[in-house]
């Protein structure tokens, strides 16, 4: 600011005096008002907005990092409680892990384009009802029911309603992958909390174990297996064990074939040439990224052409399938096509005219 302004004494003197004062006369304008502190209604009129943004619970440091951070996308907790490890509680947060990105549609009357709304509507009374009109119940037998208030609810206060309760530890290798679902990050509340959760974080990453817990969770009470992570805790689901189906309840299962040695030679040899390290990144939805092509050109009104469907032949030869995988693995061209002999023809028909007819 220019220093000739702030020549003025704190009583306004000299604020008329050409540029000596803050408040300076223009020559086709009179005297400007300094500018008015905003009133109690202006103050009111801006709360709900940082409400809406979520700054003025926040302390001051805080209400910065987040307007500086403004744009990002950040995970938001989903459960908050208590890490419990025998008598010493650490106060964590979860955050999901994951996230799915769906292909989805809505339906829409054929007719005019309009999204098809679901109602809720009462088959008895034949109309339909509003959401404080319904209740939840359990049923017990076809059609028959237990109706359950939150009153009645508030006698399932478990212990572990709010506090993830370290039961066990176990070796990462006696877990069965099959029993895992579902990932959340476990991280600390507060500063307060960061000290004794990286103690037990650096504890179980020298023991090489993982936790075994239990915890209340979208009205279940959940196993889950917590295993460090970078900075934080990596909470996964585990199924119980009745929830697990048996391999003796698939229907009709294929009788068990012994294999012949040379086959089986042959075929870890061929898993061995695909062994390499595993990178998530190398992996993408190409379901999904078609869909949104197709979605884009529709939008754009370009035509849509199907790519040309490839039927997989009938292996007829498994090893002469696995020596052609071999040798296409290592750059014979020749192999492409060796190990997928036709299928047997039907009585009658004309293999070569099929082909030029396909």
């Amino acid at each position: 600011m220019d220093s000739g302004r702030r020549t003025g004494g704190r009583n306004g003197a000299g604020a008329a005096s050409g540029s000596g004062g803050l408040y300076r006369k223009e020559p086709s304008e009179t005297f400007r008002k300094p500018p008015e502190e905003p009133d109690a209604t202006a103050a009111e009129r801006t709360r709900p907005e940082r409400r809406r943004r979520g700054l003025s619970k926040l302390p001051l440091p805080a209400r910065r990092r987040r307007r500086r951070a403004r744009g990002r996308t950040f995970m938001r907790p989903t459960w908050q409680g208590n890490l419990k490890l025998a008598l010493v509680l650490v106060p964590v947060r979860a955050y999901p892990a994951a996230r799915i990105k769906p292909v989805g549609m809505n339906q829409l009357h054929e007719e005019c384009g309009s999204r098809i709304r679901q109602t809720r509507r009462c088959p008895n009374c034949d109309r339909e009802v509003e959401r404080t009109e319904i209740a939840k119940g359990y049923e017990f037998s076809k059609d028959q029911y237990v109706v359950l208030s939150e009153e009645d609810l508030k006698g399932l206060q478990l212990p572990s309603l709010r506090t993830l309760d370290i039961v066990q530890f176990v070796e990462e290798s006696e877990i069965n992958p099959l029993y895992y679902h579902g990932s959340y990050y476990l991280a600390p509340a507060n500063e307060v909390a960061a000290g004794p959760f990286h103690t037990i974080l650096e504890a179980m990453r020298a023991s090489g174990r993982v936790a075994v817990a239990q915890v209340v969770l979208t009205g279940k009470e959940k196993v889950v297996a917590i295993r460090p992570g970078d900075g934080v805790f990596v909470m996964s689901f585990l199924h119980y064990a009745d929830e697990v189906r048996a391999v003796s309840e698939i229907e009709d299962p294929a009788p068990t074939v012994e294999p012949s040695p040379a086959e089986t030679a042959m075929a870890k040899q061929l898993l061995d040439s695909y062994a390499k390290p595993f990178e998530t990144a190398a992996f993408e939805d190409g379901y999904r990224r078609r869909f949104l092509e197709i979605v884009e050109a529709k939008r754009r009104g370009e035509e849509i052409v199907a790519p040309p469907s490839v039927e997989p032949q009938r292996v007829v030869n498994l090893m002469d399938a696995l020596k052609a995988s071999l040798a296409r693995i290592e750059g014979d061209p020749a192999a492409d096509g060796a190990a997928e002999a036709p299928a047997p023809a039907a009585a009658g028909e004309d293999p070569e005219a099929k082909r030029r007819a396909g």
